[in-house]
């Protein structure tokens, strides 16, 4: 079940330990995958405090060799070395920052924290290469609602995001969920991701951008050109751009944890979710591991 980062990393994976698996993606519309919004920061320190991500460096090669693999099949780029600028907007981020930059991997020029080996991954792009890519070694995919997991033949890995609660085995797992809004931009090309409260990111097309991103959680709403404004407050040329499109969807987090859920409900079916807003950095170390379950 899904269609995004988690489900097709672990095709990938279970692919890898079983060359002739009979494995069908279930997916209802490639639209709705959250994965397919992402703004494409890849780098350890996410967060308010840029505290190192646990299996950081592991991680980061995991998704990279995905990365690489998606690349070869589409023969387009789907990511892009850019590294990755973070800025302190308030006093009380500094010390962390600066403790980030002790690592070795960031950069620490006050009120900047430079991530040197960052990467910009093209999320739309990411997901076509993968799904190309797990086609190739025979994976059927399959345009469909299922209501039922019990409709399903066969081992089951729910790995359908925000729409994983949906299904009766699920509702009473530790996940919430969040809705998330970016603004598509032009009118200004951007080297590298800035994270400055609020983010700017490239696409794969010089002439736009990405203003990210709301976390709504239920019952409330934020203005979502809110964004570009917050952004001008700290990069002049945001003022410059023009908002041309706004996407959006729901995430999907583990309650109490910054690590996804990866959970044997029964012998039939394993969840895969939670992975929030850290989906790109931990989806294919954990597919990796998962496919043990199978």
């Amino acid at each position: 079940m899904g269609g995004g980062y988690a489900a097709l990393a672990a095709c990938w994976h279970l692919l890898q330990k079983n060359p002739a698996p009979s494995i069908t993606l279930y997916i209802e519309k490639q639209t709705d995958i959250a994965s397919t919004i992402s703004t494409g920061l890849l780098h350890p320190y996410p967060g308010k405090f840029a505290r190192r991500s646990i299996k950081a460096d592991a991680a980061i090669q995991a998704t990279l060799e995905l990365l690489q693999i998606a690349e070869g099949y589409l023969q387009q780029k789907v990511y892009q070395k850019t590294g990755v600028l973070k800025i302190a907007i308030a006093e009380e981020q500094k010390p962390f920052f600066a403790k980030a930059a002790t690592h070795g991997d960031a950069i620490w020029n006050d009120p900047e924290l430079l991530i040197p080996h960052g990467i910009t991954v093209f999320s739309e792009r990411y997901i076509q290469g993968l799904t190309l890519a797990c086609q190739s070694k025979g994976v059927k995919i399959e345009r469909k609602r299922v209501t039922a997991l019990a409709d399903l033949p066969g081992k089951i890995l729910v790995a359908a995001g925000a729409e994983s609660i949906c299904f009766d085995e699920c509702k009473e797992l530790p996940l919430n969920l969040t809705k998330g809004r970016v603004l598509v931009c032009r009118g200004h090309p951007v080297e590298r991701p800035i994270i400055a409260g609020r983010h700017i990111s490239p696409s794969f097309d010089p002439e736009i951008c990405y203003i990210g991103s709301t976390y709504e959680r239920e019952g409330e709403e934020v203005d979502p050109f809110s964004l570009k404004g917050e952004m001008e407050s700290y990069i002049s040329f945001v003022k410059e751009l023009s908002i041309i499109g706004i996407k959006e969807g729901f995430r999907c987090s583990n309650k109490g944890s910054y690590l996804p859920l990866v959970k044997q409900l029964n012998e039939r079916i394993v969840v895969f979710a939670g992975l929030g807003s850290r989906g790109l950095l931990y989806h294919a170390l954990f597919a990796k591991e998962l496919s043990d379950l199978f």
